[in-house]
């Protein structure tokens, strides 16, 4: 319910002040967030790397390409 309170408030000058290296995870087929949000996020933050997973929601910690998030995340 936080990420659909934020959605809208958040704007690209917020995101151009992010200085920090920034893992983007995303999964395609979620249906709480839009994959826009995240190629969104990825063109305004400097230096963020953006995944895309297969994961079949939200909860990308779960299920099929779960495996593939936890390697990023620890490479990252």
């Amino acid at each position: 319910m936080i990420d659909l309170s934020q959605t809208g408030t958040i704007s690209a000058a917020d995101l151009c002040s992010i200085k920090c290296p920034t893992l983007i995870l995303h999964s395609i087929n979620d249906s709480a967030a839009p994959v826009e949000h995240a190629y969104h996020a990825q063109h305004n933050i400097t230096n963020s790397k953006l995944c895309i997973l297969q994961n079949w929601g939200h909860l990308i910690w779960l299920g099929h390409d779960s495996e593939r998030m936890y390697d990023e995340l620890i490479k990252f």
